[in-house]
């Protein structure tokens, strides 16, 4: 088992910065719903884990001009784009955080078990 040695400054700064935001329920809401399928595998916060999706969701806003929200309006081929995309951005976000190619390669297999998890429920809940 590769254990996970996360760059301790940006896990702290991400917590600190995700203290301040405001959220509303909509988006509390879809950062609560990836919480559980990333928390046990990563040796991070829940706050941590929270302000590094909440990163990378406002990306994904920025970038597309639209809500993370809206999702559940978007046709299945475009939702499953947005959460391809915030599991693949999660993953790079998380690689830059450690330094060896195992510990990297274990994020890999995290963010793909994850995203097939995610997807399964998802399917199951439609």
């Amino acid at each position: 088992m590769v254990e996970l040695k996360f760059e301790q400054k940006a896990v702290k700064d991400v917590e600190r910065e995700f203290e301040k935001v405001q959220i509303d329920e909509k988006m509390k809401g879809f950062l609560d719903m990836m919480l559980p399928m990333l928390e046990p595998h990563l040796p991070v916060s829940g706050m941590a884990i929270k302000g590094f999706t909440w990163r990378i969701i406002k990306k994904w806003q920025h970038e597309n001009h639209k809500s993370i929200t809206d999702i559940r309006s978007f046709s299945p081929e475009d939702k499953f784009k947005v959460l391809k995309y915030l599991f693949v951005e999660g993953e790079n976000t998380y690689k830059k955080l450690v330094k060896s190619k195992e510990e990297k390669e274990h994020i890999e297999k995290i963010f793909k078990d994850s995203f097939n998890t995610f997807i399964k429920h998802y399917q199951q809940q439609s």
